[in-house]
């Protein structure tokens, strides 16, 4: 990643999964004996997996460090049987709700999760791109998806911020082509998805979804 240029987690997934598809071997992509001898420090001296995290470096929100550092005591014969022997968490389970400011982050998800279960191979576009997903359709091939949301009512915008020196703030509105793109992926915060080719929006700042029924996904949801 590094030799690359990127930085984020989610590329290193990515840049993994074009290894899987090229074939290309990195089985001897090894942690080194200092970061193990790291990890079993941390297991000998902490009481919760919280701890352990935190001790080894991961971020405190990371989503795969404990499959991560449980991997890697497999591996190398670490005892974590004192971790595993935690008790559940007591009472209630927290109240979730689902926010409008969470809806960004969490469409290019619903999206590929209505494609994964409709037959379609999905995966996450690398940084830089234009499109925020790959979707391997059936007789099309592979498709570029632009995801997009829609906070309220049904106007969808199209459009991007792109770097313009002379524009407000250092920026303009731009469109997104048929070169960059191959469909957009409208997601309402009610969760319904429509997937509209650029060849049907090409050149519009922003759409009525109303227009574009045709393009809406099923509701997978049981009792929608």
């Amino acid at each position: 990643m590094r030799a690359l240029g990127f930085t984020t987690s989610r590329t290193g997934r990515v840049l993994k999964d074009v290894c899987d598809e090229l074939g290309v071997d990195y089985t001897h992509f090894q942690p080194s004996r200092r970061r193990i001898e790291l990890i079993e420090d941390a297991v000998r001296c902490s009481r919760t997996w919280a701890e352990v995290i935190d001790r080894v470096g991961f971020a405190p929100g990371s989503g795969s460090a404990r499959a991560t550092i449980r991997r890697h005591c497999e591996l190398n014969g670490i005892d974590i049987t004192a971790l595993s022997r935690q008790e559940a968490p007591s009472g209630p389970s927290p109240a979730l709700v689902p926010r409008p400011d969470q809806q960004r982050h969490a469409a290019p998800y619903l999206v590929a999760a209505a494609l994964t279960l409709a037959g379609v191979a999905v995966s996450f576009a690398p940084e830089g791109v234009a499109y925020d997903l790959i979707g391997d359709f059936p007789r099309l091939g592979r498709q570029r998806i632009q995801v997009k949301t829609v906070s309220s009512g049904v106007d969808c915008r199209l459009s991007r911020k792109e770097y313009f020196r002379d524009g407000h703030g250092g920026h303009r509105r731009a469109l997104y082509s048929a070169e960059e793109i191959d469909y957009f992926a409208c997601v309402t915060f009610e969760q319904t998805i429509y997937l509209i080719p650029i060849a049907a929006v090409e050149g519009k700042g922003s759409v009525s979804l109303r227009k574009y029924d045709a393009y809406r996904l099923p509701d997978a949801r049981p009792g929608r």
